[in-house]
């Protein structure tokens, strides 16, 4: 297990898949005010909105933009883009920044779509082993990833994060 903080080369993760032939997730820009919540669900194409993931903002967690800091009233654009084949995405734009005291939180939902062929063979003896050690993992420079701050289960078949940064981030467990 890693401890906190600690950066690791992808070949030390086990990236959960998406099944093959999984819907696409649709990438999306939107725009989120600076001085009120919000919230907005990223979703496969499959016809019945399946959850990817969910990214809430609190109020005032927006501190920057491409445009250089923000004011109340201000609206920043904000995209999602999820990476075929995997729970992998990234948030930017890069200018974005984000108050780490008051950080928006991610939730990636894995319910429906997730490939857990990747247990066989690996060092985790079931599923549900596998699944209860995912963690959502930032990249901090190319091909390693930490631990995204407050990463944990948060029901079932989902995992919650704080969103510290902009950048790529990932479903994932330690090999």
């Amino acid at each position: 297990m890693t401890s906190a903080g600690e950066a690791v080369r992808t070949s030390d993760l086990i990236i959960l898949p998406l099944q093959a032939g999984a819907p696409n997730v649709l990438s999306e820009t939107f725009a989120v005010p600076v001085d009120r919540a919000a919230e907005h669900l990223i979703r496969h194409d499959d016809g019945v909105g399946t959850v990817f993931l969910d990214i809430s903002f609190p109020s005032g967690s927006i501190t920057g933009g491409p445009g250089g800091p923000v004011a109340g009233g201000d609206s920043v654009n904000v995209t999602v883009q999820a990476v075929a084949g995997s729970y992998r995405f990234s948030i930017g734009p890069s200018a974005l920044e984000l108050d780490p005291r008051n950080a928006p939180s991610v939730t990636v939902s894995f319910a429906r779509y997730s490939d857990f062929g990747v247990v066989s063979g690996s060092s985790y003896a079931s599923e549900d082993a596998f699944a209860g050690a995912l963690a959502i993992w930032y990249e901090t420079t190319p091909g390693f990833w930490t631990m995204a701050r407050g990463s944990r289960a948060s029901g079932t078949d989902e995992v919650t994060a704080f969103v510290d940064r902009p950048g790529n981030y990932l479903l994932a467990a330690p090999r």
